[in-house]
C-alpha cells in the first residue's frame, strides 16, 4: 500500500507493529524469559515511551517521530503548541503541510539523516509557525534515525528545545549594554567596578575614552592610577580613595592627565560599598563624568560675564531684566552706576525709582512703565538725577517681552545707555553747526555742498539770489551736469575727483555756471573736503573718510568783464590816440623842418589834417570822460519837466549841417506828453544816435524819428507803466544780430575801420545807454539784414505822473 494513503489508524498500528517486533527481538536474543514476555515487555515498552514523552512534556521539550516520508507518527503537547496543532491534528499529516515556511529547512536535513544514518545535535533553527505568524521562533534541535533489526531507517525522532525568549533576552541585554555604553559615550560618564574577592577593576570604554587609555589593555588599578592625577589634585585624590575604602559614597572633582600630556576635568562619583554577613567590603561601583567642556564653558561664561561688565563699565552701558517666577527686577552694576547707587543695595523699589527721573520727563517714564506691562518694545531718551542732583542723560530700550502659552508675561530684558557726554556733543554741535549755518547764510558769497558723487546738498541764500533758483530745485541735483557749462563740466568733475581721491585738503578754480534765466556766471571757487566725523585730519596716519565737498564761491562775472572792458579800452584808445597823434607828428614835423610850405596848398592840407586830429583826440577824451563820469553817478541829472517835440527839435538843428552835406531829410512823428528828465543830457542821447545814422545812411535818404506811446514794465520792480517810446530809423547797411547787444559797449563799432570813414569814437552807444538806464528807461537795437532797411534804436523814457494826454507832432525837415 502506498505511504500517502495510510490512514491515521493503519499508522498507529504500524507504530505499534514495530514497537511488537522490537519486543520479540528482545526475546530472541535472550532479553525476555517467557513466551508471554512479549506482551509484558510490549506493555513496559509503551510505559516506558508514554513516560519519556510525559517527562519531556513537563520539562517543556518538544518530542516527535516522523517516518521515512516525514510524516508524523508520534508528537507531545509541547511540540504540538509551538507549531499550533493538536496532537491528533499531527498524526498522520506531512511535515512539509503543516509547516510550510520550515520545511525548506527540516526536510534537507532529515532526508540526509535517513541517507547517512547520522543523528544531528543541538541545532538551531529560526523560522515561522502557525502558533505565531510573524513571530520569528527560535529552537535547539536535535535528530536522531530509528532503525529496524535489519538496520534500516524506519522512522526520525527528534528533540526540540525553544529558546525563543532567551534569545530575546540574550538581544535585549545586547541592546541595554550597547545603549549603555552609547549613552556613557555621549554623556562622557564612564562608569567602573572593583570586586574585593578577584581583587580587579573592570572599566567601561567610556572609562578607557577619558582616560585616553587602550582599550585592549587592563585599566590602572592600585598605584598604577596615580600618575594619571594631576599633582595639585592628589590631596583630593588620596581622600576619595580612603573614603571609597571604607564603603562610603563620595563625589569630587578632580584634574586627571591623559599618556599624551592632556589636561581633563572629571567628575568621580561612587555608591556606598556592599559587604557580607561579616561587615566585609565586597563590591565598589563608581562613575566618572568627563566636565571638561562644561569646566571651559564655566570658564567662558565667567570671563564673559567679566568682559560684559568690562564692557558695560566703558560703553555706560547697563541691562536690566525681570521674571515672573521672583517678581523682581535684577540690574546690573552699570545701572547702579548710572544712577549713582551702590552695586550691593537692593534695586529701588517703583516708587524710588520715579525719585530719580527728571520731573520734566514722568510722562516718558510712565510711556515706557506702559509699554514694559504690554511686553512691547521700547526706546526712549530721558533724563535722570542722581542722589548728588546731577543730571544724566539715558537712552533706555527694551526687547519684546517672553509669554507664556497662556499668554501671561513672564520675562523682560533692557538696556539703559548713558548718553549725556553725546548728548552735550549733540548740543554743542546743533550750536557750532547753527552758528556756521547762520554765518553761511548771510555771507554774499555763493556756498555749495556735494556729496562724494558730486550731488548737491546744501546751498546758501546767496547762491540762490544769484542763479535765480529756488531750493527744492537745486538740492539733489548732479551739480556738474546740471549748472556747470557743458564744455567745463567734465574738467570741473575730474578736478573733483582728483580733490577726493587725493585728499587735499583745499582747492582753487574757476568755472562757469548757468542761471536759472541762462545766463552765464563766471565763479572762482574755494574748496574744502568734509572728512567723517572721527576728526582724524585728512593725510593723517589714520584711515579717514571723505564725506563730501563744501565749496565758497565768488561771482568775477562783472569783474572779468571790467578786466576785458580795460584790456579793450587801453587797446582801442591806445589805437584811437596813437593814429592821429601819428598823422599829427608827421604833419608838424614836415612844417616845423620847412619841408613844406605852410602857405601852400600841401601846407594848408597838413594843417587840416592836424586840427582834425585835434578835433577827433578831444572828441575821445570828451567822451571817456563823459561816460567814466555817468558811470561812476559822478555826473548829476538836472531833471526837470520837458517836452519830447522840444527837444528832436533841438537835435535836429544840431545835427541839420552834417544832414545837409548828404541830402538827408528827417520825418517825425511825435506823440509828445511831459517827460521828467535832464533835457541837455537827453539831446546829447537824440545827437549822438542822429548823428550815427547820418553816417551810416545814403545821400538822398530818409531818417525818420517817432515818438509814441507805450506800456512797458518798471525796470526796478516790473510794475506796469506808461512810457514814451523813441525811435530813430536810418536806411543804412543794417546791424547783424549778433552784433545787436555788443554795439552799446564801449568802444565797439561795426567794423573797425568805422573809426576811421565815419569819425565815431565807439563810445556814443555806451553814453547813450548810460543815460537812458539813469532815467529809468533802457535802449536796444533791431536790424533785418535780410531786407535791407536799415537799422531801428529805440529807448524808452517813463511819462510825467498826472500827465496822460499828449499832442501830436507831424513833419519833414
Amino acid at each position: 500500500m502506498d505511504d500517502d494513503a495510510k490512514t491515521k489508524t493503519e499508522l498507529i498500528e504500524e507504530l505499534q507493529a514495530l514497537r511488537a517486533e522490537v519486543a520479540m527481538l528482545k526475546q530472541k536474543s535472550g532479553v525476555l524469559p517467557s513466551s508471554e514476555q512479549p506482551d509484558q515487555e510490549f506493555l513496559q515498552s509503551e510505559q516506558l515511551f508514554a513516560g519519556f514523552f510525559n517527562a519531556a512534556t513537563q520539562s517543556n521539550v518538544g518530542l516527535f517521530i516522523v517516518d521515512k516520508n516525514l510524516r508524523f507518527l508520534h508528537i507531545n503537547q509541547v511540540l504540538a503548541d509551538i507549531n499550533g496543532y493538536s496532537i491528533q491534528e499531527h498524526l498522520g499529516q506531512l511535515l512539509a503541510n503543516l509547516l510550510p515556511e520550515l520545511a525548506p529547512t527540516l526536510t534537507p536535513l532529515l532526508q540526509t539523516l535517513i541517507e547517512t544514518r547520522q543523528p544531528i545535535s543541538n541545532l538551531e533553527i529560526s523560522g515561522y509557525v502557525p502558533s505565531q505568524p510573524g513571530v520569528l521562533r527560535h529552537c535547539i534541535n536535535s535528530f536522531f534515525p530509528i532503525s529496524s533489526t535489519t538496520g534500516d531507517v524506519i522512522a526520525v525522532g527528534g528533540i526540540v528545545l525553544e529558546i525563543t525568549e532567551y534569545k530575546q533576552v540574550i538581544e535585549a541585554l545586547q541592546q541595554s549594554e550597547f545603549n549603555l555604553r552609547t549613552a556613557q559615550r555621549i554623556a562622557h560618564v564612564g562608569s567602573w567596578h572593583w570586586d574585593q574577592i578577584t581583587n580587579t577593576v573592570i572599566w567601561s570604554e567610556e572609562m578607557y575614552q577619558i582616560h585616553g587609555c587602550d582599550l585592549n589593555q587592563s585599566p590602572p588599578q592600585g598605584k598604577e592610577l596615580e600618575p594619571y592625577i594631576h599633582p595639585d589634585d592628589f590631596a583630593d585624590y588620596q581622600q576619595l580613595i580612603e573614603r571609597a575604602l571604607a564603603g562610603h559614597s563620595f563625589e569630587v572633582d578632580l584634574r586627571i592627565i591623559r599618556p599624551n600630556g592632556e589636561i581633563r576635568y572629571i567628575e568621580a562619583r561612587g555608591e556606598p560599598g556592599i559587604f557580607n554577613a561579616q561587615g566585609e567590603l565586597l563590591h565598589l561601583y563608581g562613575t566618572v563624568l568627563d566636565v571638561t567642556e562644561r569646566k571651559r564653558v564655566e570658564q567662558a561664561l565667567r570671563q564673559s560675564e567679566f568682559a560684559l561688565r568690562e564692557a558695560q563699565r566703558i560703553a555706560h552701558v547697563g541691562s536690566w531684566q525681570w521674571e515672573q517666577d521672583n517678581e523682581k527686577i535684577i540690574w546690573s552694576e552699570e545701572i547702579y552706576r548710572i544712577h549713582g547707587l551702590d552695586p550691593n543695595s537692593a534695586v529701588p523699589d517703583a516708587q524710588k525709582r520715579d525719585k530719580y527721573i527728571h520731573p520734566d520727563d514722568l510722562d516718558i517714564h510712565q510711556a515706557m512703565f506702559n509699554a514694559s506691562v504690554r511686553g512691547e518694545a521700547y526706546e526712549f531718551d530721558l533724563r535722570i538725577i542722581r542722589p548728588d542732583g546731577e543730571v544724566r542723560y539715558i537712552e533706555a530700550r527694551a526687547e519684546p517681552g517672553i509669554f507664556n502659552e497662556r499668554g501671561e508675561l513672564i520675562w523682560l530684558f533692557g538696556t539703559v545707555l548713558d548718553v549725556t557726554d553725546r548728548k552735550r556733543v549733540e548740543a554743542t554741535l546743533q550750536e557750532s553747526n547753527r552758528r556756521w549755518r547762520s554765518l553761511l547764510d548771510q555771507v554774499q558769497l555763493m556756498v555749495v555742498g556735494l556729496d562724494t558723487q558730486g550731488v548737491v546738498e546744501y546751498v546758501n541764500p546767496f547762491f540762490l539770489q544769484v542763479t535765480g533758483y529756488t531750493e527744492p530745485e537745486v538740492m539733489g541735483q548732479e551739480w556738474f551736469k546740471t549748472f556747470v557749462v557743458a564744455e567745463e563740466w567734465q574738467v570741473s568733475r575730474t578736478h573733483f575727483v582728483d580733490l577726493l581721491e587725493q585728499h587735499v585738503p583745499y582747492s582753487h578754480y574757476q568755472n562757469r555756471i548757468i542761471t536759472k534765466s541762462g545766463e552765464e556766471r563766471i565763479i572762482v571757487w574755494n574748496n574744502t573736503v568734509l572728512q567723517d566725523t572721527t576728526g582724524n585730519p585728512i593725510g593723517s596716519p589714520v584711515q579717514t573718510s571723505v564725506i563730501g565737498i563744501i565749496g565758497i564761491g565768488k561771482d568775477i562775472t562783472e569783474q572779468h568783464k571790467l578786466e576785458r572792458l580795460k584790456s579793450e579800452f587801453v587797446s582801442i584808445v591806445s589805437h584811437e590816440l596813437r593814429t592821429p597823434l601819428t598823422s599829427m607828428q608827421v604833419a608838424l614835423s614836415l612844417l616845423d623842418q620847412k619841408w613844406v610850405d605852410p602857405t601852400s596848398e600841401e601846407g594848408q592840407g597838413m594843417i587840416h589834417v592836424t586840427a582834425e586830429g585835434v578835433d577827433r583826440l578831444v572828441r575821445l577824451v570828451n567822451d571817456i570822460l563823459d561816460l567814466e563820469r555817468l558811470d561812476s553817478g559822478k555826473v548829476h541829472l538836472e531833471k526837470q519837466s520837458c517836452y519830447p517835440n522840444d527837444l528832436i527839435q533841438t537835435a535836429i538843428n544840431q545835427m541839420k549841417d552834417l544832414a545837409n552835406q548828404s541830402d538827408i531829410q528827417f520825418e517825425v512823428s511825435v506823440v509828445s506828453y511831459p517827460i521828467q528828465a535832464d533835457p541837455d543830457r537827453l539831446i546829447q542821447v537824440l545827437t549822438n544816435l542822429l548823428s550815427n545814422a547820418i553816417r551810416f545812411s545814403p545821400c538822398d535818404s530818409i531818417i525818420k524819428i517817432q515818438v509814441e506811446k507805450f506800456s512797458s514794465l518798471s525796470v526796478e520792480d516790473l510794475s506796469p507803466v506808461t512810457c514814451l517810446q523813441f525811435m530813430i530809423q536810418d536806411q543804412g547797411r543794417g546791424i547783424p544780430s549778433h552784433q545787436l547787444e555788443s554795439i552799446f559797449e564801449r568802444f565797439q563799432q561795426l567794423d573797425a575801420s568805422d573809426s576811421r570813414s565815419k569819425g565815431g569814437t565807439g563810445l556814443g552807444l555806451a553814453i547813450c545807454r548810460s543815460i537812458i538806464e539813469q532815467h529809468g528807461g533802457r535802449i536796444w537795437a533791431e536790424s533785418n539784414l535780410q531786407i535791407r532797411k536799415g537799422s531801428c534804436f529805440y529807448f524808452t523814457l517813463p511819462i510825467l505822473e498826472g500827465d496822460q494826454d499828449g499832442k501830436e507832432t507831424d513833419f519833414i525837415d
